[in-house]
């Protein structure tokens, strides 16, 4: 069933919501399928970089036909830039839309945040923000230094825009680097500001992790009881994905249907994100 972010005040300090980039068919089918087996509710989200590559139509269409199965499913807009796009994803269907306006002057981010959140309310569209800096690069968001969510700042901030839950900046990154490009994604290395999280779990909001990836199973616990009910997934499934399809051609170098190519990358993706799900405490929960 399609339903909107507002699922994520039930789960805060409880178990968080894996919520998964896609940018095709196969990965739609596949994250639908995992959540279904573990009877778990999901996030769907499309960035600006999957919208121009499949079409938002195409998008939209897809994941509303994945919604039609036994479990909660979000359709998100995950760091839209502008008005546009927000506006182009509400026109499409979405049920959820993160506008991303960290990289601006405080005031000005809470200007067009206002915006949003007056687009988005009345069809019942829940909003995502965000304050502070990621660093790393993923699709078009990239930076090359982080800058932590004051939790101060994030008061002020929630009290002027009323946003329905907060990204924040406490260590993370996004994508991978050159070294890990060429030798694989390695998780334990993150030093997490669990102090700043914990102040800021205190404010009555859901909290979004970005850069999820790379957070290993013992830090993702810790991060959840301290009010984080959103973790986003992305770089670890285009990971699964590529080496899948290599695998398989390397092992198959005659095979040229595309169906019989994509199916291990499908399986591959589907093991992903039954894990995230376990480990996110939302098995059971939808």
């Amino acid at each position: 069933m399609l339903v909107n972010g507002a699922l994520l005040r039930k789960a805060k300090k409880h178990y968080a919501i894996g919520a998964f980039d896609v940018n095709n068919l196969e990965m739609v089918k596949a994250v639908v399928s995992a959540c279904v087996k573990e009877q778990s509710p999901v996030i769907i989200q499309t960035t600006e970089k999957a919208i121009h590559y499949a079409g938002v139509d195409y998008l939209s269409s897809m994941i509303r036909i994945a919604a039609k199965q036994p479990v909660p499913v979000v359709l998100h807009l995950d760091h839209g830039k502008s008005l546009d796009t927000v506006r182009l994803c509400i026109e499409n269907g979405y049920t959820s839309v993160m506008f991303d306006g960290s990289r601006l002057p405080f005031n000005q981010n809470v200007r067009i945040t206002k915006q949003v959140v007056a687009l988005a309310k009345p069809k019942k569209i829940t909003v995502e923000a965000e304050l502070g800096i990621i660093p790393g690069k993923e699709d078009y968001v990239s930076a090359s230094e982080n800058f932590y969510t004051d939790p101060k700042v994030a008061k002020k901030f929630l009290a002027a825009t009323k946003v329905d839950s907060l990204a924040v900046a406490i260590g993370t990154k996004h994508g991978l680097n050159e070294k890990e490009i060429s030798h694989g994604m390695k998780k334990g290395h993150l030093k997490l500001r669990l102090d700043i999280l914990k102040e800021l779990g205190e404010i009555d909001v859901p909290l979004v992790l970005h850069g999820g990836s790379d957070v290993p199973a013992r830090d993702i616990k810790k991060c959840i009881r301290l009010g984080v009910a959103k973790i986003n997934i992305d770089t670890e499934l285009r990971v699964a994905f590529k080496s899948a399809v290599e695998n398989f051609i390397k092992k198959n170098p005659g095979v040229y249907d595309p169906r019989e190519i994509m199916t291990p990358a499908m399986e591959r993706i589907e093991e992903v994100v039954k894990r995230k799900v376990k480990e996110f405490g939302s098995s059971k929960k939808a």
